[in-house]
């Protein structure tokens, strides 16, 4: 939280046997070439392939759009 903030959005992905439960979670929100100063299109492409992987991620699974501050709270339950 300390280098995204409370409110960075991100999608918490649910056990598989228990759907009370977080095992992960990736960013929700897609990467915007406004948004940071990349030093080149190289660098643009590098983050929007970790975004994508992540996303993948989600693919048959369980999960809910929350801030990480809401994460935590689920997780310290």
């Amino acid at each position: 939280m300390a280098c995204y903030g409370k409110s960075f959005k991100v999608f918490a992905i649910k056990s598989k046997e228990e759907a009370d439960i977080f095992i992960d979670y990736v960013d929700a929100d897609q990467p915007n070439r406004d948004d940071y100063l990349y030093t080149n299109d190289e660098e643009f492409e590098e983050v929007m392939t970790y975004y994508k992987e992540g996303i993948r991620k989600l693919e048959g699974r369980e999960y809910e759009r929350m801030s990480l501050l809401q994460l935590l709270e689920q997780v310290e339950k």
